[in-house]
């Protein structure tokens, strides 16, 4: 079974995502939906989640600018919601 977490390259993918350094970028596959997911950090998990109707990567600065002090010790774990970004419906 292949591995439901891929890597994807945030450079070659369309529509663009909003520059965010340090943030790798997943695509997590489950059955009837795909999911854009972004992460950076290390320690325990903190699940961001945008709300309607902007894309997850509309917060992705705000990470290492103003969260990384509040949550310094965390894993931030940003997911787009399912019709928005690189997410189909």
């Amino acid at each position: 079974m292949p591995d439901p977490i891929r890597p994807i390259d945030a450079s070659a993918v369309s529509p663009p995502l909003p520059d965010a350094p340090g943030f790798e970028h997943f695509m997590v596959d489950t059955p009837g939906l795909q999911t854009h997911v972004a992460t950076i950090g290390d320690g325990d998990p903190v699940v961001m989640l945008h709300g309607f109707p902007s894309i997850g990567g509309n917060g992705a600065p705000l990470g290492p600018k103003l969260l990384r002090p509040v949550i310094a010790s965390s894993a931030q774990i940003c997911v787009a919601q399912a019709g928005v970004s690189l997410n189909p419906l």
